[in-house]
C-alpha cells in the first residue's frame, strides 16, 4: 500500500507511520501547514491509493476546545485536502481521524449510530468534517472510512496527557501532587492497540465508522493511583473535589462493531500498557 498521511508529527500520526512502515507499506509524509499544490508533482509521482487525514490543530488541549480556531484553522484546509484527492487519480480511499468528543455527553457507552451532540467546538467542528468528507467522497466515489479514538495513550503522548503528565511528576519524584477528584470513568486504548486496528481496517477494505477504543472503563483516580505503583512514587497526592473541572464525567466507547467487522480485539491491558509508557518516557 502507498499511504499519504497528514499530521505525522502527531501522536497518532507518529504511531501509525511506525505501525505501517512495520508493515512494509509506503508512506508519504504531507504536511498540513504548506499549500498542498506545491507537493501535487511529487504526490502523483509517489502513486498514493490511500489519504489518512491525522492532522487537527487544537486538538491536544482541553482549553482549546471551544476556540473558534477550531474551525478557522481546520476545515479550509481540510477541505482542499478533499478537493487534492481528485487530482491524484490513484487515491481511492479517504480515511479521516475523528473524535469521541463528536458524540457529545452520554451516560452510556457511545456506539456508532448514536446521533453526535457535541458540546464543544472541537467536537462541533469534527462532526462537521465528518459529515462534509462522507458526502465528498460519495459524489466522487471515494471510499470513506472515519476512525474514532477515544482515549489513546502510550510513548509519543502529548507531555501535557493526564497520563504522561502524572508519570513524569512522579519519575522526577515531585512533592505534594494534586489533582481534581479525578472521579471520571474514560475508556484508555494503548496506542500500539489503536495502530493495529487502523492497519487492519485499512487492510481489510473497511468503511464507515468505527469506534476504536477498548471497551473497558476506568476510573480516572485509580489510573493515577497505578502509575503511583508502578513507579513506586511514596509522596503525598491529594485529590480535591472542590477543584475539580468541568468535563464529561463519562466517556467510554463501545467497539463490538469493529470487533466483529474485522475480528480485532485490544492486547495490552492497562497495567502492561503503563508499564511499556513509563519505561520510555524520556524527561
Amino acid at each position: 500500500m502507498n499511504i499519504v498521511l497528514t499530521g505525522a508529527n502527531g501522536f497518532i500520526g507518529s504511531n501509525l507511520i511506525c505501525k505501517f512502515k512495520e508493515k512494509k507499506c509506503n508512506v508519504m509524509n504531507l504536511s498540513y501547514r504548506e499549500d498542498f499544490d506545491i507537493n501535487i508533482n511529487k504526490i502523483i509521482d509517489f502513486e498514493p491509493t490511500i489519504l489518512i487525514h491525522c492532522a487537527w490543530s487544537g486538538g491536544n488541549n482541553y482549553l482549546d476546545s471551544n476556540s473558534l480556531d477550531q474551525y478557522d484553522k481546520n476545515i479550509p484546509n481540510s477541505i482542499k485536502l478533499l478537493e487534492l484527492i481528485n487530482s491524484i487519480k490513484t487515491i481511492k480511499s479517504f480515511v479521516g481521524i475523528g473524535s469521541s468528543f463528536e458524540y457529545g455527553n452520554k451516560k452510556d457507552k457511545f456506539v456508532e449510530t448514536d446521533i453526535e451532540q457535541p458540546v464543544d467546538f472541537y467536537g462541533l467542528t469534527k462532526t462537521f468534517f465528518k459529515t462534509y468528507s462522507n458526502i465528498y467522497c460519495k459524489l466522487n466515489n471515494i471510499e470513506w472510512t472515519w476512525i474514532r479514538p477515544v482515549y489513546t495513550y502510550g510513548p509519543k503522548d502529548i507531555k501535557t496527557r493526564l497520563i504522561p503528565r502524572t508519570i513524569i511528576k512522579m519519575i522526577k519524584n515531585e512533592s505534594d501532587i494534586k489533582f481534581n477528584s479525578c472521579q471520571s470513568i474514560v475508556d484508555y486504548l494503548y496506542i500500539d492497540d489503536f495502530t493495529e486496528a487502523t492497519y487492519e481496517l485499512i487492510k481489510q477494505n473497511k468503511n464507515g465508522i468505527f469506534n476504536i477504543c477498548s471497551g473497558q472503563e476506568y476510573k480516572v483516580k485509580d489510573i493515577i493511583l497505578k502509575i503511583a505503583e508502578i513507579t513506586k512514587f511514596n509522596k503525598n497526592i491529594s485529590f480535591d473535589e472542590s477543584d475539580d473541572i468541568k468535563k464529561p464525567n463519562y466517556i467510554c466507547g463501545d467497539n463490538a462493531k469493529i470487533k466483529k467487522e474485522i475480528l480485532w480485539k485490544p492486547k495490552i491491558n492497562l497495567e502492561e500498557g503503563l508499564n511499556k509508557t513509563i519505561q520510555k518516557i524520556i524527561l
